[in-house]
């Protein structure tokens, strides 16, 4: 049992890092919406076709049929456009520099004691002596 939830966080983890880090999963769903759109419109003009040039077509199917690829063609079109618009802000996203400057240590502004990166040490007894005054002064 516990190997099988690491598998399926493994899997997670894998599909997020994939997703996360390249555009190919988005440019597929892309072309699969404009492959989906481009078919359902084809088979849009079938239909047209069957009704017009085929005398005994079943009654209610060109209406079904093209209702149903009609809004196939919808679908795939919102993701197509969907799918672009996600692309276009990951890349809006991620136009900014990889790294971003946390503490800079070496400036014309900063000053000696500043770039030494040095810390004041109390040795033992100046510590213990500073504590004998004040607790007897």
């Amino acid at each position: 049992m516990v190997q099988d939830v690491r598998f399926w966080e493994s899997v997670d983890l894998g599909l997020r890092l994939l997703v996360s880090t390249t555009r190919a999963p988005m440019r597929l769903v892309t072309g699969l919406s404009m492959f989906g759109a481009l078919a359902n419109m084809g088979y849009c003009i079938y239909i047209i076709a069957i009704a017009l040039l085929k005398p005994d077509v079943e009654p209610g199917w060109v209406s079904l049929s093209l209702q149903q690829s009609g809004m196939f063609l919808l679908i795939s079109v919102v993701l197509l456009v969907l799918s672009e618009y996600v692309l276009q802000i990951v890349g809006a996203f991620n136009a900014g520099p990889a790294y971003s400057i946390g503490r800079e240590f070496n400036s014309v502004r900063l000053e000696r004691r500043e770039k030494l990166n040095l810390e004041e040490v109390v040795s033992k007894s100046q510590h213990d002596a500073a504590h004998s005054t004040r607790a007897h002064g």
